[in-house]
Order: structure tokens, then C-alpha cells, then sequence
């Protein structure tokens, strides 16, 4: 793929996606996430957050996504569950 025909429209991912990157997510032992610029919605997010609950997560970033007010509400639940020491989201469409 050329430079000058890149698009994050070629990057979309699907709920299998997710579905699969959340399975992969619960075997790791991850300290810090960040997530930035992609199409991770309401739904989305809910399945990655899912997957992190028994993590002994200390950054969680999911910046310029597309999480609306369901999935930030999530992003709170979460945060209250997991000690995070640093949660943002930031500039969402």
C-alpha cells in the first residue's frame, strides 16, 4: 500500500476482532493499555474492559476512539473495579 492511498478506513475492526484481541488479552498479565485512534466503540471497549477485570492494569488509554456514553460509563465501572493509577479518554467522536 502506497503512502499516498493510506486510509484508517482499511484498519476497521470487527466485534470477531475484539472477541478475539479480548481472549488474547486475558493470558497476559498487562500493566499498561493504550489504544489510540481506532474504531473501538461503546461495544468494543465493554469486551476489551471485560477482558482486563482480573489484571493488574496500572494505565488504561483508549484516546480518539469512538466510545459515546455507554462505554465511558464502562470505562468508570471499570476504573472502580480495577485500581488503575491512570485512566483516560480523550477526544472522542
Amino acid at each position: 500500500m502506497k503512502g499516498d492511498r493510506f486510509s484508517w478506513g482499511a484498519l476497521n475492526t470487527s466485534s470477531q476482532d475484539i472477541g478475539l484481541l479480548a481472549k488474547g488479552l486475558e493470558k497476559l498479565r498487562l500493566q499498561i493499555l493504550r489504544i489510540t485512534n481506532s474504531d473501538i466503540n461503546c461495544e468494543k471497549a465493554i469486551l476489551i474492559l471485560t477482558s482486563l477485570l482480573k489484571h493488574p492494569l496500572r494505565i488504561l488509554h483508549l484516546s480518539h476512539c469512538k466510545i459515546g456514553n455507554r462505554g465511558t460509563l464502562a470505562i468508570v465501572k471499570f476504573a472502580l473495579e480495577v485500581p488503575v493509577e491512570e485512566a483516560s479518554k480523550v477526544h472522542q467522536v
